[in-house]
Order: C-alpha cells, then structure tokens, then sequence
C-alpha cells in the first residue's frame, strides 16, 4: 500500500451528489477531494450542445464485463455513467420541485417516508441556486394542449448563462479536487467505529486517503456496495428497499414542419415542457414533453420502422412525451451484493431482486399508458400519427433508483435523518440510497436539497 494522502472530507463520486456536497463544504472552509471511477472531464466542457455530446460520448461507453451485475429478471437495465458528471450527463436539466402533494399521497397510502419532508423544503432555495433552475417560457407548439385542458407549462430546467444547453454535474467542480480512475473499496473505520478515509484502487495499486469525514455518493447501488464492504457498518437495512419509475413514452408526429422560437437570454436551452400531477390523481404521474423537433433528425432505419421515407421526414416534425410515476413503496425489492462473484476490482457483485409487477404497478402501468397516449394525441391533433414507445408495465431501468440505504433508528436502520451511517462515526451518505422513493417526477431536484442537507450536517460535525 503507498503512501496515504489527506483531507478534511472525502466525497466518493463526482456526479450531481457529489459535487454539490464538495461545493459547500468547500465553501465552508473545509479541504475536500473527490474520488471519481471516471476520466477527467476536462477544463471546461463545450457550451453547445453538439460539441458536448461528441466530448462526452466515448465517456458513456461502459465496460461491461469490468462492471458486471446480475438480476431476477432478464430485461433488466442499469443505466450507469462512468465519468465525472454521472447521469447528469444525460439527464436534459429537468428539474421537478419536490412537492407536498406527493408526501401527502405516500401517507396516505401507509407508506410515509421516515423523516419530516421540510428537511427537503428547506434546501429548495439553495438547490435552485446552485443549479440556475429556470422555468422557460411555454413554446407555441404546446398551446393544443393547454387549450384540451391539460395544465402543462415550460420546463424548469438546470442554467447556466454561457451554456447552450442543460447545466451538468461536470460543470460544478468549483476546483475541488478530484482524483480520477479511482474505484472505491471501503471506507476505513478505526477501533472505535470512526471514520479513518477511504481505501481506493488506481492503476491497479491500492490506496488509503485519510480523512475525518466521508461522504458516499456513488449511486445508490454503489454507495451501498462500499458501505457493505466497509467494517462496522450496520447490515440491517442495507439494500433491503429499492424503487425506480415506471415509464411509458410515445413519439407523436405531425405533417407539418414547426420552428421554434429563438431562444431568450437566460432562459433554459432544451425545449420542452411538463404536466405535472394535480392533487386528485390516483396515480401521481408527471409528463415531459420534448420537442418539436425535424423527423429527419432519425436514421433511415427509424423512419422505416416509423412509416416514413427521408423525402417525407423533411416536412415533418415530432415531439417525444414521457409519463413516469413511482413504482409501488410496499412491492419489497432489494439489492444484495455476492462475494462469490467478483468484479475487476474483487468487490461482490450486486443482485438485483425485483419479482414481478405488483397490483398497483399493472393499474399504475394502465393509467400511465392512458396519460401519455392522451397528451400526445392532444399535441399533434386529428391528422397526427402517435407510436407508443414505452408501455409503463416494467419496474426496471428508469435509472432513477433510490432506497437503498434505509433511514430510522439504531439497529434498525443504516442512516439517520441526517443521512449518517449508524456506528460510524462522520460517515455519510449523500445521493438516493436515502430516499425512500423516486418522487412522482424526476428526483433530480429533491436529491439536490437532500444532498445539501447532508452537507450541512457534515460542516456542523467538522466545527464540533
């Protein structure tokens, strides 16, 4: 083992978690490096959108067989982005407020989460912040289906003012520093169960970097792989809950070929729109809505399968609408991890448990398939054609998966309100593993302020 190095705090991971933790607490006073498994992203990362996406895209290649899982179910997906930045270098900037209602109908159901949502609420503010979250203007494409009752408005979405396009983890690094290409092992507690860094391996050497707090946020499944392998870590709870989205998606074309307004200075650079949930749903569902864009962006084997030769694509537009709600609290799936399969680095596999859909899913698959099929319909009018893309009825591969980590007392749980690992001393968890739930929208936002309530309980830890 070299030589070990060190800092007040260690973030592993260097996605949207953990850049904001290590931003505050850099802000605080605190030294901080970043551990990350990817490359570097560079100085900065091109403005527009087409040049970022030839940067990042030999980034989001991952090598499956160094990084292997396994699941009861076949189709299963487990989107995953090995690079700094995380999955917010997919993610398209949208940014759904966490909101009452939705606590509200998890209560209501018997399946509350186990701490005070105001927690979240109170980090609103400053998550807006840090990400420039903006609401752009409605874009006239969308006026059908305000005028068919829907309640849609523009997208809120993460800013930033030299940016042609949604604001990405990558682009918060406030020169923290980070140590690319290093695979975290475990977290090193001492005798009397208090953090001593973090065991690391890069460039096929294991190190140690010290350090008196530990933030873990590496992805729920990640984070909880390392707290399995960390000694001393409470194993009650852990990976014993996980939730995603259930999604259904349709592609909605008209024969006509529509522009988008120009884009007005600080307003967000993707074009889109939402629906969210209203209080009386049955099912809490948010709808995205994406587009208009010109149906010759697709290859000729998509315009094929569509119906469509290129001549014909050039004079018509298409918009993407997605409906995603919470797969069902109580439908008890988990993850394990396996020691006697390894991956490239020796640590255990993990195990997806999902089982079939439940009741709720199959009716929440149902009702999601009514809402998208009903939007896009509404969108494109009577002389549109509208494909169902996504039929909502799998609980797999959202990539929005949360729970991991269970929060509540001693011996019964891993973390506590303030997302630290029980019987260890200044070890935290930061990213989704500590949320009960993925929310009835996208959870990017209420990660952010829980994030952020974690860094906040780790500056109070360090000043004591």
């Amino acid at each position: 083992m070299t030589r070990a190095t060190e800092s007040d705090v260690v973030v592993v991971g260097a996605g949207l978690a953990g850049q904001l933790v290590a931003g505050r607490l850099r802000s605080a006073g605190a030294r901080v490096t970043v551990l990350d498994a990817g490359p570097a992203a560079g100085r900065t990362l091109p403005a527009g959108k087409r040049a970022f996406e030839a940067r990042i895209a030999p980034w989001l290649e991952l090598d499956t067989a160094a990084w292997p899982f396994r699941s009861d179910r076949r189709s299963h997906d487990w989107p995953r982005v090995r690079a700094c930045g995380g999955r917010t270098l997919l993610w398209g900037g949208w940014m759904t407020a966490p909101s009452q209602g939705y606590f509200q109908h998890r209560q209501a159901r018997q399946a509350p989460w186990p701490f005070d949502p105001a927690l979240l609420f109170a980090q609103l503010p400053a998550a807006e912040r840090a990400l420039g979250v903006r609401e752009a203007a409605l874009r006239p494409a969308f006026a059908a289906l305000r005028a068919a009752g829907w309640p849609v408005q523009g997208k809120r979405e993460a800013t930033a003012p030299r940016l042609r396009r949604p604001l990405t983890a990558a682009d918060l690094t406030r020169a923290v520093r980070t140590i690319h290409g290093a695979i975290a092992l475990r977290v090193a507690v001492d005798v009397a169960g208090r953090v001593r860094g973090v065991e690391y391996v890069r460039g096929g050497r294991i190190q140690l970097f010290k350090a008196r707090r530990v933030v873990l946020a590496a992805s729920p499944v990640e984070s909880a792989r390392i707290l399995h392998q960390s000694p001393r870590c409470p194993a009650d709870g852990l990976g014993a809950s996980l939730h995603d989205h259930l999604v259904a998606g349709a592609i909605a074309i008209t024969p006509r070929r529509l522009q988008s307004p120009p884009r007005r200075k600080g307003e967000p650079s993707s074009r889109g729109a939402v629906i969210l949930p209203c209080a009386d749903d049955a099912v809490r569902a948010t709808v995205e809505l994406r587009g208009p864009a010109g149906l010759d962006e697709f290859d000729d084997e998509d315009l094929q399968a569509l119906g469509f030769d290129r001549v014909q694509a050039r004079r018509r537009s298409y918009f993407l609408v997605f409906a995603m709600a919470e797969t069902d609290p109580r439908a008890g799936r988990s993850v394990s991890f396996d020691g006697d399969e390894r991956d490239a680095w020796g640590r255990p596999l993990p195990v997806f448990h999902i089982g079939k859909p439940t009741a709720v899913e199959h009716a929440t698959a149902r009702a999601l398939r009514r809402r998208v099929l009903g939007a896009a319909r509404d969108l494109v009018g009577p002389d549109g054609i509208v494909h169902l893309i996504e039929d909502g009825s799998s609980p797999t591969g959202a990539g929005h998966e949360s729970g991991t980590l269970a929060i509540g007392a001693p011996g019964t749980a891993v973390l506590s309100t303030c997302g630290e690992v029980h019987g260890v001393s200044g070890l935290y968890v930061a990213d989704a593993a500590g949320l009960p739930g993925a929310t009835d929208g996208h959870p990017s936002l209420t990660i952010a302020c829980w994030s952020l309530h974690v860094a906040e309980a780790v500056t109070a830890g360090l000043s004591s």
